[in-house]
């Protein structure tokens, strides 16, 4: 009987079924190598040295040629391993909370330690301050990374920690933001640091750079997510009680009308249409509905500074400096000489 013709593989096609238990040959080829070099009759002779080196170094190429077929392997077929998959994608998710934890814990806390345990002085700030609150932009990026893993596996979860990881993004460049204006008024007031602490300088670009990066990434998922339409009981009690707060405080103290009312449009209205971009990037009409009521809402708050603006500029009462006020105390007999 003629035997069946076998069909030889191709090189990729060896790599392809190059599996785990060829790293026996190495196991096994060591520990022949080991067995000759202690064999009793004849140890320690030059035959027996000869042929341990022999082995081992044919070990050693043994060694090299299976790794280099298994990372070869990995590299061309990956779908052939299970290493990385979902649960692998869970377990990272797990532990970025933990380091979000950690991360909210050392900017925090460090910041607290400082305010209240220890003494600092102007003049010996440095940018060594950014460390603390660095942590959180490096782990707002990270979560933007596995949101975008997580989004093929459950998108609510992906929608949870890009959420999380802007939340951590904007604490940490408020605080880093915060402290950029003490870092100037530093450098202002006392002039440059000492050659000891010049190169520290450069540390301000890792909140710069990082938190870039982590808006890019974030924002990146933040386009693909999409939030509920309606609002939830209790978004609706927090903004009723935010603004009974609100009238409370109003109608406890009224604030006398001045041009620095004026003050308020602007920074409302930017804040409006912010609202108003962010439901129409990701189409949510919960955002939607929330940009057109603050839009009306700035709307009312400009009305209302322009119908008071209108009998205070006609009676003049509007028309008040406080370093005018400064000076007419001081300097009475100018301000009667220039009224004549």
């Amino acid at each position: 009987m003629s035997s069946p013709q076998l069909n030889h593989k191709t090189l990729k096609a060896c790599i392809q079924h190059f599996t785990w238990s060829w790293h026996t040959v190495v196991m096994g080829t060591g520990s022949v190598a080991s067995l000759v070099s202690h064999f009793h009759f004849g140890e320690g002779s030059e035959a027996v040295k000869v042929l341990t080196l022999l082995l081992f170094f044919l070990n050693l190429l043994f060694f090299s040629l299976i790794t280099t077929a298994t990372v070869a392997r990995y590299r061309l077929f990956p779908e052939t391993y299970a290493f990385a998959g979902p649960e692998f994608v869970y377990v990272l998710w797990a532990f970025w909370w933990l380091d979000c934890a950690i991360s909210v814990l050392i900017a925090i806390g460090m910041i607290f330690v400082m305010i209240t345990r220890q003494k600092h002085s102007l003049g010996q700030m440095s940018a060594l301050w950014l460390f603390p609150v660095i942590t959180m932009v490096v782990a707002s990026s990270t979560g933007g990374l596995l949101a975008l893993a997580l989004s093929a596996l459950n998108p609510a979860f992906s929608s949870l920690t890009t959420a999380v990881s802007f939340s951590l993004l904007l604490m940490g460049l408020s605080f880093a933001f915060m402290i950029f204006t003490v870092y100037l008024m530093r450098l202002v007031v006392y002039g440059p640091l000492d050659t000891s602490l010049i190169l520290s300088s450069f540390i301000i670009m890792g909140p710069l750079g990082q938190g870039g990066f982590s808006m890019l990434v974030n924002g990146q998922n933040f386009a693909h997510i999409k939030l509920p339409a309606p609002f939830s009981p209790a978004a609706l009690q927090s903004i009723c009680l935010c603004a009974a707060w609100l009238l409370c405080v109003l109608l406890r103290q009224r604030v006398p009308f001045s041009i620095t009312h004026w003050d308020t449009i602007f920074p409302n209205n930017v804040f409006a249409l912010l609202t108003v971009q962010l439901g129409e990037e990701p189409e949510s009409r919960i955002l939607n509905y929330l940009g057109a009521i603050f839009s009306v809402l700035v709307f009312l708050l400009w009305i209302f500074v322009l119908v008071k603006t209108i009998p205070a500029v006609w009676n003049t009462s509007v028309f008040s400096s406080p370093i005018v006020s400064t000076l007419d105390e001081r300097m009475p007999s100018t301000i009667e000489h220039l009224d004549d």
